[in-house]
């Protein structure tokens, strides 16, 4: 390597010394040179990149060598000594390798010395075992096959084929149908239906084999099940029929087999129609059985036809609700594994098969079917019995009520059954036997009456036979307004009443007004429709025949107007210039000939100025008297006013004519001399003089005259004008509850009574407020010396032919007259307006107000700590302002909360809103509405409301509430209250609500809203309203009075008549102490 490395070196050459030429030869120098050269280059050409180099430059380096001149001089043969070492070693290496390898080879060898023995000793043996081990080999091939054969018999045999006993289990009757039956039975049907493969092979006797033994199985199987159900349905107890596990399992496994099923069915059905005819005889006749001693039979009440039949109709409905409980859980919750039977039993009896797009099984559809089944007896008996009672009475509201009573039932079942259901068919049936016997009975009625009616009644008011008439369509208005129907179908089934029970008798006036002469004719007219309207006004149903009423009214209105209109201008004397005038124009020429015609001669003017004198002092009350038989009395003055203004026009007309006249003849230039008179100068009225006549003086004396002499004398001693207080009062009450919000369609509101002033006998300025105004209401406003009486019911309802002291309302009216107390009604516009009646119900529903804001110092009655028990005397104890406690008959549970109700937070969430919105919309008083619906947010438990509500009525004792059957208080929670003081059971009827909360529901309308799952609380009608009085509307009273008051003293502070009328500032408003519920509750005395 060194000579490698550094070949200049061993040759003696340095780089920095020149070669001198030391040989001999010139050629052998050369080649010298050209030999190192290629060396140097060589070495100088290598690369340590190159792996050789590289690898010996890192051996020298792992040596340690030293770079010294002797180590470069030793380097080569210390390498090749080295290398002579190591290829020493390797061939000692190798010869001991070549030892082994000769060992080996004896080894291998003997091996196969010993394999060629092995060999033969082997050729040998199989030529001796050969045909033993071919035999062995056969043997074991032919035992495989047994095996294989083995178990597929063994899989045959355990998957087609049972065991004898299973078999027996099968099909034998002395078996007992429990799950091993099942668990079989289910095995045969699978073997069956895998039977089916066996026949897609080449030989199919096999299977056919096994699919016939299984059928035969099967059919076994099925009619044994068949029996044991039909054993099963004789010992079922059908009082009670809740099916029991096993007999539901059975019935639908048996579903399989369609007929089978069916008959099943029928015998059950036949079964359980032969107990429930019998039940209902036995609840028709009475029961000799102990536990049914106590009970009264149906028939102990036959006597009084609708609850008889109500009674039949509710032991029909309770029995059906208890047979569809029994039977619900088979055809419901089994319903969807019936259907599945069914379907694979079809396709064992195709010939079963109807249509193939109808529904296989429907579970409801099976149910109502079998309890409609299960009815038949008793819709035998039920159809019997209600038809002999709607036969047998002649009463035709009587027949109206049942078939009504009977469509509520229908209505119920159709729910309940279904609408396709063949019950129904026997409800539409009763229903229609009834309404043909209404007919039938009505149709008789109106025969009798008529034949017995020649002429009208001698003060035009409505015929006895039409009064009957309208009693009897109030009741069946009533009745049809209870119904379903009248919120079904929008009135349209209550036509046929008023064409059966209504359009008779107004025809059968029509044809008694044909004989008579004007203006009885027309009286006699609108007071019979107006008699048919005040029965029908009440009812939305019947608003589109109240609306032909109002027409025919108002075209007879037209008439007697107009005949009025006559009268005033014949009696007057005016009729003659008319017709005069009838050919005059408005031209100078026409106009000139006016003094020329006969009426405008001057004798002939003269003594028409004085006929017209003689007849305006008395001219309304005169032409009041030709209509006064009109029972509405506002009618006597809207018609007589109207003529009136129509002669004052005439009168204009005349006036206006003549004028013009003597313009035209009125000679300038003889002025100064004597001219004849001109018409005017005859004729001197004025269109001012005579539309000032007909004045209240002249009207109030009319109305009161033929009552009483005295109050004639106060009336014409009196002014023409009410108390200035009573105007403040009116105006207050107008202006916080205006006559628009009230229904008008049925209601009486506004001043029903206005008394006249008398300064000479004034009265304070006091305001009594009451709900009813009573006799005893009306002595207690005399003696406080009232102006006027607030009564929210008004006194004045209905037309009144005559005010006499007989009738005790009339004599009420005529002595507030006399004393000068005025009447003021608002009635439903109380309900309507917001913040009125409604609201304040509603505020104490949801907690608006605490008790103990309701509960105002002036709200407490008197004698709050009284109670009953302290007059021991009396049964019936009556106080001021009674708070009776709320006793329940011996039949009904006292309904408790059980535990205390919950703490009442100040106000409840909710949203309000008017049930029946009022339209058109009073800009002043927005949301304003019949009833209010109350929607919690949160729902109410019960107890905290009847909390409330004992408490804002002031009645924490109790009061009357109905609840759903077989619920609790504490149970029941509200999420939404329908409102309505007074009467609610035409306003709330329909509305989809948890508590109906109102002061008087009938029986019915409550019975069917516990029956759609509602709570109702009625209060006996004026309990709902009384507290309204004293809580809230004195207080606005109050406010509103003192400031009308001070604007009407204002107004009138120059008149010197009421000046010592106004100097008085101060002002009561008191509420009656006299005034309360026409209803109390006795308490009997027990005696211990």
């Amino acid at each position: 390597m060194s000579d490698r490395a550094n070949p200049a070196s061993q040759n003696g050459l340095s780089p920095s010394t020149p070669s001198t030429p030391s040989t001999p030869s010139v050629g052998a120098s050369s080649r010298g040179t050209n030999a190192l050269a290629t060396r140097i280059t060589n070495v100088l050409s290598a690369s340590y990149a190159d792996l050789e180099i590289r690898d010996a430059l890192e051996t020298l380096d792992a040596r340690g060598v030293q770079n010294t001149a002797e180590t470069r001089r030793q380097l080569r043969l210390d390498v090749q000594k080295e290398v002579i070492q190591c290829n020493g070693e390797i061939i000692k290496d190798f010869g001991q390798v070549a030892e082994q390898l000769k060992r080996i080879g004896t080894a291998i060898s003997s091996l196969n010395s010993y394999c060629a023995d092995m060999r033969g000793h082997i050729a040998a043996a199989n030529q001796e075992a050969g045909p033993v081990l071919e035999e062995a080999t056969s043997l074991i091939s032919q035992k495989q096959q047994v095996e294989t054969k083995q178990q597929i018999l063994n899989a045959f045999t355990s998957h087609f084929l049972i065991s004898e006993d299973d078999a027996t289990v099968l099909t034998s009757t002395a078996e007992p149908v429990n799950e091993d039956f099942f668990q079989v039975l289910t095995r045969v049907k699978k073997i069956h239906h895998d039977s089916q493969v066996l026949l897609g092979t080449e030989d199919q006797r096999l299977g056919l084999e096994v699919l016939e033994q299984s059928s035969k199985q099967l059919n076994a199987a099925f009619q044994k099940l068949y029996r044991w159900i039909q054993r099963e349905f004789k010992t079922l107890d059908l009082e009670n029929p809740q099916i029991s596990a096993s007999v539901r399992r059975s019935l639908r496994v048996l579903a399989e087999r369609p007929t089978l099923f069916q008959s099943c069915l029928d015998s059950f059905a036949e079964a359980r129609e032969s107990i429930l005819s019998d039940s209902f005889h036995a609840a028709l006749t009475g029961s000799t059985s102990e536990e049914h001693i106590a009970t009264k039979p149906i028939e102990f009440h036959a006597h009084d036809p609708l609850r008889y039949i109500g009674d039949m109709l509710a032991w029909v409905h309770s029995t059906t609700v208890s047979e569809r409980e029994a039977l619900e859980n088979l055809f419901i919750s089994d319903g969807d594994e019936i259907k599945r039977s069914i379907q694979a039993g079809l396709e064992s009896e195709p010939w079963l098969r109807g249509d193939e797009d109808a529904e296989v099984f429907d579970g409801r559809k099976a149910l109502n079917q079998l309890v409609s089944r299960d009815l038949t007896g008793v819709a035998r008996l039920l159809r019997q019995r209600t038809e002999q009672v709607v036969q047998g009475h002649d009463d035709a509201t009587l027949a109206y009520k049942i078939a009504n009573l009977i469509a509520f039932y229908k209505g119920t079942f159709a729910k309940l059954v279904g609408a396709d259901s063949d019950v129904l068919d026997l409800f539409d049936t009763l229903e229609s036997s009834a309404m043909r016997q209404f007919r039938a009975n009505m149709r008789d009625y109106v025969a009798n009456v008529q034949s017995d009616v020649v002429t009208a009644p001698a003060d035009l008011s409505p015929p006895e036979f039409l009064e009957g008439a309208l009693g009897m369509l109030r009741i069946l208005a009533k009745s049809y307004d209870t119904s379903v129907a009248a919120t079904d179908d929008n009135g349209e089934g209550f036509q046929t009443v008023l064409a059966e029970g209504l359009d008779p008798f107004l025809n059968g006036c029509e044809k008694l007004q044909q004989g008579m002469k004007e203006p009885d004719s027309t009286i006699f007219a609108i007071n019979c429709l107006f008699a048919a309207k005040e029965v029908l006004a009440q009812y939305t149903f019947a608003n589109e025949r109240v609306s032909e009423i109002d027409d025919t009214i108002d075209e007879n209105v037209a008439k007697l107007t107009a005949y009025q209109h006559q009268y005033l201008i014949q009696e007057s004397g005016l009729v003659a210039l008319l017709d005069a005038l009838a050919t005059i124009t408005d031209t100078p020429e026409s106009l000139k000939t006016i003094p020329e015609l006969d009426a405008f001669k001057p004798d002939t003017l003269v003594a028409v100025s004085q006929q017209l004198d003689e007849f305006l002092p008395s001219a309304l009350i005169d032409a009041s008297e030709n209509i006064k038989l009109l029972r509405n009395r506002q009618m006597i003055q809207d018609i007589t006013e109207a003529a009136a203004r129509k002669f004052c026009e005439d009168f204009e007309l005349v006036e206006a004519k003549m004028i013009a006249a003597d313009d035209l003849t009125y000679d300038e230039e003889k002025e100064d001399e004597d001219q004849e008179p001109g018409l005017r100068e005859m004729f001197p009225r004025t269109s001012g003089e005579i539309r000032a006549v007909p004045s209240m003086q002249f009207w109030f004396a009319f109305t009161v005259a033929s009552s009483s002499p005295t109050l004639l004398a106060f009336a014409m001693s009196a002014t023409t004008t009410s108390a200035p207080f009573s105007k403040a009062v009116v105006r207050a009450i107008r202006r916080l509850y205006p006559r628009e919000l009230a229904d008008n369609s049925w209601d009486n509101t506004g001043l029903l009574l206005e008394a006249p002033f008398n300064p000479s006998r004034r009265q304070s300025n006091t305001v009594l407020l009451t709900i009813d105004l009573t006799k005893a209401v009306a002595d207690e406003a005399i003696a406080l010396n009232s102006s006027i009486i607030i009564a929210y019911h008004p006194i004045i309802f209905r037309g009144l032919k005559s005010l006499t002291l007989a009738d005790t309302q009339q004599q009420s009216l005529l002595r507030l007259a006399s004393h000068g107390i005025s009447v003021y009604s608002p009635h439903t516009a109380f309900d309507s307006a917001p913040g009125g009646l409604g609201d304040w119900l509603a505020d104490i529903v949801t907690g608006t107000k605490t008790s103990n804001d309701l509960l105002s110092p002036r709200a407490q009655p008197e004698s709050s700590e009284t109670t009953n028990e302290e007059n021991n005397d009396d049964p019936f104890v009556e106080k001021k302002r009674p708070t009776f406690t709320l006793n329940h008959h011996p039949s009904q549970a006292l309904l408790s909360f059980g535990v205390s109700p919950p703490a009442d937070p100040v106000t409840a969430p909710h949203e309000r809103a008017a049930i029946k919105p009022q339209s058109p919309e009073l800009p002043s008083h927005p949301n304003a509405g019949m009833g209010r619906i109350v929607k919690f947010k949160d729902p109410q438990p019960l107890p905290m409301l009847l909390d409330r509500i004992g408490k804002g009525l002031h009645n924490p004792k109790g009061f009357p509430i109905a609840i759903p059957q077989g619920k609790s208080i504490a149970d029941i929670e509200i999420r939404s209250v329908g409102i309505c003081a007074g009467s609610g059971s035409t306003l709330l009827s329909g509305l989809d609500v948890d508590l109906l909360f109102t002061g008087e529901m009938d029986h019915h309308a409550a019975l069917a809203a516990i029956e759609q799952g509602r709570v109702v609380i009625s209060l006996f009608h004026s309990n709902s309203e009384r507290g309204f009085l004293a809580e809230v509307l004195l207080g606005q009273l109050e406010e509103a009075v003192q400031e009308e008051w001070t604007r009407v003293r204002e107004e009138e502070k120059d008149n010197e008549q009421l000046k010592e009328a106004l100097e008085d500032d101060d002002f009561e408003i008191a509420v009656s102490e006299a005034d309360r519920d026409p209803y109390g509750i006795v308490v009997l005395k027990s005696e211990a």
